[in-house]
């Protein structure tokens, strides 16, 4: 239950807070970005897996350092950081309640700890890279 109370309070702060995206170098991922497709570790391909319509995950930056990864059920977060093109997300937590959809969550967040880069084709897309260069999620901002 205490659990739930958490998860329910943390999603409530993160929906209050309402950062616009910023224009600066240093800040050009401090906003909300919608998971668009994402690699399976799990699978047999090394093609990305497109999120189903309907299904919403997303990854918020913070200017200060802190992420969260929210879905429809559990809720991931922790700290990040950049430098030039360089990411890492520095011991992400997450709640653990069961839901219907994991598949999706299991892949993005075992994702998260062998991301090194990240890639800004344009102002609209980004996508977060494995050590060989290989996209292993793809998110879109949004507006």
């Amino acid at each position: 239950m205490r659990k739930n109370l958490l998860f329910w309070a943390f999603l409530l702060a993160v929906s209050v807070v309402n950062i616009s995206c910023s224009s600066t170098v240093q800040n050009r991922l401090a906003c909300q970005w919608n998971v668009t497709s994402y690699a399976n570790p799990f699978g047999s391909s090394l093609s990305l897996t497109t999120v189903s319509a309907g299904e919403k995950y997303t990854l918020q930056f913070q200017p200060d350092g802190f992420f969260s990864f929210t879905t429809d059920c559990n809720v991931v977060s922790g700290r990040y950081s950049v430098k030039k093109n360089q990411l890492r997300f520095i011991n992400p937590a997450s709640t653990e309640m069961a839901c219907d959809k994991e598949m999706v969550e299991r892949c993005i967040k075992s994702s998260l700890p062998i991301i090194v880069s990240y890639d800004l084709p344009n102002d609209s897309t980004l996508r977060l890279l494995g050590s060989q260069g290989n996209a292993l999620i793809e998110l879109v901002k949004i507006n």
